[in-house]
């Protein structure tokens, strides 16, 4: 059977690729949101090449920003009259745009074609890039779901042995990691996650994708006028 790496282009899940790169069984899936930051599609392709590995793209059947303006905005916060559901029942004071919350996008956009492309690869293992002490863990080490097992090789490593790992083997990681704070990049449509290298993720496409970053700002902006328009109409003293 076959064993998938899942690539994100970021830190961790680069060590995986070095760990498993003499796995003859071994196919890497990196899923392309069709709104990726352009420079991580490329470090994938050469990265995932140099190592002389499979490489399989996993993609929805819409880029995630079309997929944003026909369903919503993801969000980290929730006004609940903003939602797909309620915000057509609002008459009147409807909020100025409809939100998502952040894991509705990220399963349409990203997790549903990865678990296509785990099935369509016929994997029957999928090695990850969590570690225990990240903020944010998914599926731990050794999760079995629908006959498929999840195994994070660097479940109880540090960031600190991360890096220590890549310097040690030669790798090279994307040029956002010269970015204090900075991680894989994913959508640059993205309006959520800002409590967790969101903050980087803008700063880096200022920089770098100015005409990228003017159309964030402004998605960013209509999800922050939504959410402050929905507390201050629900903000009361007692």
């Amino acid at each position: 059977m076959t064993t998938a790496i899942q690539f994100s282009g970021g830190k961790d899940s680069l060590v995986c690729l070095h760990l498993y790169r003499d796995d003859p069984d071994a196919v890497v899936i990196f899923a392309d949101s069709g709104s990726v930051v352009p420079h991580v599609r490329e470090f994938v392709e050469s990265t995932v090449a140099a190592l002389g590995m499979r490489l399989h793209i996993a993609s929805p059947a819409i880029p995630c920003e079309e997929w944003q303006d026909a369903n919503g905005l993801p969000a980290d916060i929730l006004p609940t009259n903003a939602t797909p559901f309620m915000r057509p029942m609002i008459t009147e004071g409807q909020s100025e745009a409809t939100l998502v919350p952040y894991f509705a996008c990220c399963n349409a956009n990203i997790w549903q074609p990865m678990l296509r492309a785990i099935k369509d690869v016929g994997a029957d293992t999928v090695v990850r890039g969590s570690k225990a002490c990240d903020s944010r863990v998914g599926a731990p080490d050794g999760y079995v779901d629908d006959g498929v097992t999840f195994l994070s090789p660097i479940w109880d490593w540090s960031d600190d042995d991360v890096f220590a790992y890549l310097k040690k083997v030669g790798a090279s990681l994307p040029p956002q990691y010269a970015m204090p704070g900075a991680d894989s990049l994913d959508c640059w449509c993205c309006t959520a996650y800002m409590d967790y290298a969101g903050i980087q993720r803008f700063e880096y496409l200022k920089e770098h994708y100015p005409g990228l970053y003017a159309k964030a700002k402004a998605r960013l902006n209509v999800v922050s006028r939504t959410v402050r328009a929905a507390i201050a109409n629900t903000s009361f003293d007692v």
